[in-house]
């Protein structure tokens, strides 16, 4: 028993929290340099599991480019191969590639680089295709808003007909409308660039409505989240407040500072601008969490609000492949984790899951 339980006579005392531990088992090899198990430290074996989601994700990646499929179906596909569906399913992979005891530290580096990803999917937002969009424009946008909305409170309810009324049934309705009515603006630009359409009529409205739409689809999260959350009044208030201030107030202030401060001319050492901004992405991401909302939110503004030029371009050449091509894959290893493609066939027939995606990429084609 621990002394911490225990008296200044020895005796046994209430105590008011839980301890949890587990077995480490340390085993040595037999080799000349007679060193520990390197998959029981938890670095060496984060770095195994890293490489095993990075080759498994890029190689799908080369064998889908003929298909012309974007990275993020390669990375899907990945992450479920790695999960309990295939790979974990098996004793040794759960017992040396994937201990449960990981799962905490790629649960932390998957949330890091899906925050630094929304930040730079926020460098990417171009306000100036919204003023100047056209009625055309806008009434697609509208479309495609209030068509995937009704279609992705259906799917929930024809996969939970009988939910219980919990937080994560109750609102899941509202959730799975606005995930099918967000576009990924990013993505959708480089499938457009390899069709070659990009610089086309039908390209800019493409964009033009995809912004439009995430735009939109984030006002729709935000107030989502902040309706589960306990407090709903005081959590819409802050999030709005933190927007409101970011276009208004930072926004104009940052503009200000790249056009009136030598700290952001092009010929200073834009190494030290890109590391005040990156460490900037954490506390923005620490704010709109203490706020009640996510932490993307706070990145996803701070890359929105960033004035356009060399700056800008720096950051978005340094950071976007670590992040994309070495962090975004851990995130994609998580949702994989939590993915039992067995378990959906066996509760449900097949007729019902294909119409689930049927209906899926119908609110994507109307």
């Amino acid at each position: 028993m621990d002394d911490a339980l225990r008296d200044n006579n020895g005796g046994l005392v209430e105590a008011d929290f839980t301890r949890v531990c587990y077995n480490k088992t340390i085993t040595h090899v037999t080799g000349m340099w007679k060193a520990e198990n390197a998959l029981l430290s938890t670095l060496p074996l984060f770095f195994t599991q890293l490489g095993l989601i990075m080759f498994i994700c890029h190689f799908l990646k080369l064998l889908l480019t003929p298909l012309h499929q974007p990275r993020i179906v390669a990375y899907t596909i990945g992450g479920i191969i790695l999960g309990p569906s295939f790979i974990l399913k098996t004793q040794f992979s759960r017992k040396y590639l994937f201990p449960v005891k990981s799962t905490l530290t790629i649960e932390t580096m998957a949330n890091l680089g899906l925050i630094y990803y929304m930040f730079l999917q926020g460098l990417e937002v171009d306000f100036k295709p919204i003023l100047q969009a056209r009625k055309k424009v806008w009434s697609i946008a509208t479309a495609g808003i209030l068509v995937p909305l009704p279609l992705g409170y259906l799917l929930h309810k024809t996969l939970a007909p009988n939910a219980h009324p919990l937080k994560a049934t109750t609102y899941g309705p509202f959730f799975w409308g606005t995930t099918l009515a967000t576009t990924n603006f990013s993505e959708l630009a480089q499938v457009l660039a390899d069709a070659k359409l990009l610089q086309s009529d039908v390209g800019r409205t493409a964009l033009s409505v995809s912004i439009i739409n995430d735009l939109v689809s984030w006002v729709l999260l935000v107030i989502t989240v902040a309706t589960v959350s306990d407090g709903k009044l005081y959590t819409v208030l802050s999030t709005f407040t933190l927007i409101i201030f970011c276009v208004y107030g930072l926004r104009p202030l940052l503009s200000w500072m790249v056009c009136n401060t030598s700290f952001f001319n092009e010929k200073y050492d834009m190494d030290n601008q890109i590391c005040f901004i990156m460490a900037g992405v954490l506390l923005f991401g620490f704010i709109s969490d203490a706020f009640g909302s996510q932490s993307i939110l706070g990145a996803f503004m701070l890359g929105a609000i960033l004035p356009k030029g060399e700056l800008k371009t720096v950051i978005t050449e340094k950071v976007e492949d670590f992040v994309s091509k070495v962090l975004l894959p851990l995130f994609f290893l998580i949702l994989g984790m939590r993915t039992h493609v067995d378990i959906v066939f066996r509760s449900a027939s097949i007729l019902i899951v294909m119409s689930i995606v049927a209906l899926a990429f119908l609110a994507k084609f109307l």
